[in-house]
């Protein structure tokens, strides 16, 4: 069904994104690949914050998880409270990714935590941050980015990619919760069969059917025959005892054909022993000048004869012969 199969997809599609957010948001915390910044406290703080380990990664994993594990519930009653639970895992999925995204795109912004030579000599702060609503952002002059930060290394660049693949992934992340959200109300509102195409038949429709099949091969007996390459299976062993129709339909379209073109033979070596006998009974019917008489005359003077001798006086037999 429709609601199933876009619940497994969601859910199998957020396994990957969740651990890219994970590894992006710990990357973060580790500038240049040194664990001292993070100690010293030296880290940007929508890195510290941590939303791509617990919002995009932990709580994108747990709905994932529902998602992938709730879609194979069977009956109605069972089903719309399982899609019902769903909904709130998509929701609450939902904010966590866009919170994460929030955050990253807000970290991107407003650029890294950094040792900064400033008038006032060195500093841990963020030179690269907009002081004003109009001021240009540094994402698009590349060439603030060497003389900005002297430690840790490339930090700029560092965080620009990291923050970027964050903001990006938990976005999509939304869009898959947000999409999933909607399947999972459907299905509350429609039931297990929204946008089923299969048709099953009731127990009661499927007893009727193999009684009909019974009766069909019951009132069908395999004919006997010496060419048995003509019939390759009979009506007791097609479908091998099974009481499916549509499993036995393709070898029981093949026996019928044979059955069909069997029968033409037969109908054909019927006519031509009914033409045979014809013309045999008409050479006995040849009369004394070669001529044939018709079957309907003949009867009618046999007819006429066995009239006249049951109503004429006894020992009077009318003057009639078949020849």
């Amino acid at each position: 069904m429709c609601v199933a199969s876009c619940s497994r997809c969601v859910g199998v599609s957020l396994v990957p994104m969740a651990f890219v957010c994970m590894l992006a948001n710990g990357l973060l915390l580790l500038p240049d690949l040194q664990a001292r910044y993070l100690l010293d406290g030296h880290v940007t703080r929508e890195a510290r914050w941590g939303t791509g380990l617990w919002a995009s990664g932990f709580l994108v994993l747990i709905g994932a998880r529902g998602f992938v594990i709730g879609s194979s519930r069977e009956g109605c009653c069972a089903y719309r409270i399982e899609m019902l639970c769903q909904v709130g895992c998509s929701c609450v999925a939902l904010a966590a990714a866009a919170f994460c995204c929030l955050v990253s795109a807000t970290g991107l912004v407003q650029g890294p935590l950094c040792l900064h030579n400033s008038t006032q000599g060195l500093a841990w702060e963020m030179p690269l941050k907009p002081q004003k609503s109009g001021d240009p952002i540094y994402l698009f002059d590349r060439t603030l980015w060497p003389a900005a930060c002297e430690e840790p290394r490339n930090v700029v660049q560092w965080n620009v990619v990291l923050f970027s693949v964050l903001m990006a992934t938990s976005g999509l992340q939304a869009i898959l919760c947000a999409a999933h959200t909607i399947n999972a109300i459907l299905g509350i509102i429609f039931g297990p069969r929204f946008c089923k195409n299969k048709v099953r038949y009731s127990s009661r429709a499927s007893t009727c059917q193999s009684q009909r099949s019974q009766e069909h091969r019951s009132s069908h007996p395999p004919i006997p025959s010496t060419r048995p390459e003509l019939f390759p299976m009979n009506n007791a062993n097609i479908g091998g005892g099974e009481t499916c129709w549509e499993s036995r339909a393709p070898r029981l379209f093949e026996f019928r054909v044979k059955r069909m073109e069997t029968e033409q033979d037969f109908d054909q070596l019927e006519k031509q022993l009914q033409s045979v006998d014809a013309q045999n009974l008409m050479v006995k019917l040849q009369s004394r000048n070669g001529t044939a008489r018709p079957l309907t005359m003949m009867f009618g003077e046999l007819w006429q004869t066995t009239l006249n001798m049951l109503l004429v006086e006894p020992g009077v037999v009318a003057s009639t012969s078949l020849y």
